[in-house]
């Protein structure tokens, strides 16, 4: 079943984003020196939020599946994935703008120029954590995609039974007169 598949993916890609996002938390809160900066509280609070999201978009996928295996219900796996649509556009409005930002990845190549014996490896730890968070966050929301299009297809699909009524053929020409076939 391509929809049962397509939900236990997104499932799956929701659980790594959220795993992803937690290093970036953990990144972000292990500062140097116990000094503390302005970025590292908008990162690790922008991270909790995240994950949070991620993990009601995880539990809401997980329902949906359970729901389609056990009754088949396709209209509350259709309001589960309406769910998580609006938990991805909540990350992208809040989340993902202090995460993905250039502006940010721009402040902490700022921070670490200005104070580069206390903060240039702390920056460096959570750019590349930030980098890559953008691989996982693309394949959550392509998850989320695929999963829409067959809950599409899943619902339009029906038996279809082809009945087929000619025994023999016959072949009429001009004027009504039979070219082939019996009469």
């Amino acid at each position: 079943m391509a929809l049962e598949a397509a939900l236990l993916d997104l499932g799956d890609r929701w659980k790594r984003l959220a795993a992803h996002v937690e290093t970036v938390e953990n990144r972000a809160c292990d500062t140097p020196d116990g000094h503390e900066h302005y970025l590292a509280g908008e990162i690790s609070d922008a991270a909790r939020d995240a994950i949070g999201w991620l993990r009601k978009a995880r539990r809401t996928t997980q329902r949906a599946r359970r729901e389609l295996v056990k009754n088949n219900d396709i209209r509350r796996v259709r309001d589960a994935l309406s769910k998580c649509q609006q938990f991805m556009k909540c990350l992208r409005r809040g989340p993902a703008r202090v995460l993905l930002s250039a502006r940010k990845k721009a402040d902490l190549k700022d921070l670490a120029r200005r104070h580069p014996k206390h903060w240039s490896d702390w920056v460096a730890d959570v750019k590349a954590a930030l980098q890559d968070l953008r691989k996982p966050w693309r394949a959550a929301s392509r998850a989320l995609s695929r999963s829409w299009q067959d809950l599409a297809e899943y619902a339009t699909a029906g038996q279809v039974t082809i009945h087929n009524v000619a025994v023999g053929q016959q072949i009429v020409g001009k004027r009504g007169k039979l070219v082939a076939g019996r009469e």
